[in-house]
């Protein structure tokens, strides 16, 4: 079940019409205990192309394979795909991240506050975990976000399942909770003509006093 989510199937494509060179970037997480081969990588990364109203397969060149040799080894490796279409010559590159699905994973909660109009990015959500939990983040997949760029004030939650540079696997049962924006000028605006009005007040019950006394 765990391999569901964290292979991903990538399906690329480029308007040949319209560019002249084209450069692509795609993610593939690969279990060590079960390697792909390069068939396997091919036949899940589906690199096509566009031209006009139809979908082309692209015949792809090797040219450059760190995987190869670590086929059964922690980290990140690369590989660089070349084409040439109609004398152009076109890129496509794919990051591997391998990690190992057999290593158990547990589950953390962590709940952090926003306000609205002050969207969490990814990045931040991310450096957030790592340094609540003290771990460094080798990779991650996010499985189910109902956030996106949501400034509404509500919750929400994001699940995150992260492979720490410890080989840990991690699920992060995150909450957001998107506030209200506090206006403090206003507050203390309010606040002080309060103040004032309380003041005064104050003041003519006192010169009422006064002049009933008189």
């Amino acid at each position: 079940m765990k391999l569901l989510f964290l292979l991903l199937t990538l399906f690329t494509s480029f308007n040949f019409s319209n560019h002249k060179e084209a450069e692509s970037s795609n993610v593939l997480i690969n279990d060590i205990n079960k390697p792909l081969s390069q068939k396997e990588i091919l036949r899940i990364v589906d690199f096509k192309i566009v031209v006009g109203e139809n979908i082309v397969d692209l015949e792809l060149k090797l040219v450059l394979d760190e995987y190869k040799d670590n086929m059964t080894n922690l980290g990140i490796y690369n590989q660089k795909y070349e084409v040439t279409y109609e004398g152009g010559k076109y890129v496509c590159n794919l990051t591997i991240y391998n990690v190992d699905l057999k290593q158990k994973s547990t589950t953390k909660r962590f709940e952090v506050y926003t306000k609205k109009n002050y969207f969490l990015s990814e990045a931040l959500i991310l450096e957030m975990i790592s340094v609540h939990f003290d771990f460094e983040i080798f990779s991650y997949v996010i499985k189910n976000n109902n956030y996106f760029n949501n400034s509404d004030v509500g919750v929400y939650n994001q699940n995150i399942i992260i492979t720490t540079k410890n080989n840990q696997v991690i699920e992060i049962e995150l909450t957001i909770n998107v506030e209200k924006t506090i206006n403090y000028f206003l507050i203390i605006g309010i606040t002080i003509i309060v103040l004032t009005s309380l003041i005064i007040v104050l003041i003519n019950r006192k010169r009422y006093k006064n002049d009933k006394k008189g």
